[in-house]
């Protein structure tokens, strides 16, 4: 009986110190390529994917918290660099069991393919999910919905 006793009080205990923060750290990096393979609007039956899609667009993330994004049209190759960084205090991430990571792009400069509710603010916000997908929040405000994977 007393070491029942014994095992219940020490598993009680143990169990009473572990930290639980609902969330455990991340287990991969962000950094390399993600391509955009999936694009919708709010309009019934508007998903396209690869070659269908309006543009192709990707995102090289750089190790020292560098991004280059680039979007090609049928017409046109346009790039802009800028800075990103993970926001660790995300209250969307911490409120959502899907969502993996958020993560905060700065453009150097304005470019037409700042995908977000306020271009002009040079900031573009997307999010990581356990599915390991990226998705912007342009869609937000009737931008388009823009899903991204990892590069091949």
């Amino acid at each position: 009986m007393k070491n029942a006793f014994l095992f219940l009080t020490l598993f009680s205990l143990f169990l009473s110190c572990s930290t639980e923060t609902g969330k455990e750290e991340s287990p991969f990096s962000v950094t390399g390529e993600w391509v955009l393979v999936r694009m919708s609007t709010n309009l019934v039956n508007s998903e396209t994917t690869g070659e269908e899609m309006h543009w192709q667009e990707k995102y090289l993330l750089n190790r020292d918290g560098t991004f280059i994004k680039t979007r090609e049209t049928e017409t046109e190759v346009l790039t802009a660099e800028g800075t990103y960084r993970i926001d660790e205090n995300s209250q969307d991430v911490q409120n959502d069991p899907e969502l993996e990571l958020a993560l905060e792009f700065t453009y150097q400069t304005n470019n037409e393919i700042i995908g977000a509710c306020n271009p002009a603010s040079l900031k573009e916000y997307l999010f990581i999910y356990r599915d390991l997908k990226m998705r912007s929040t342009w869609n937000a405000c009737d931008g388009p919905s823009l899903e991204y994977e990892r590069g091949r």
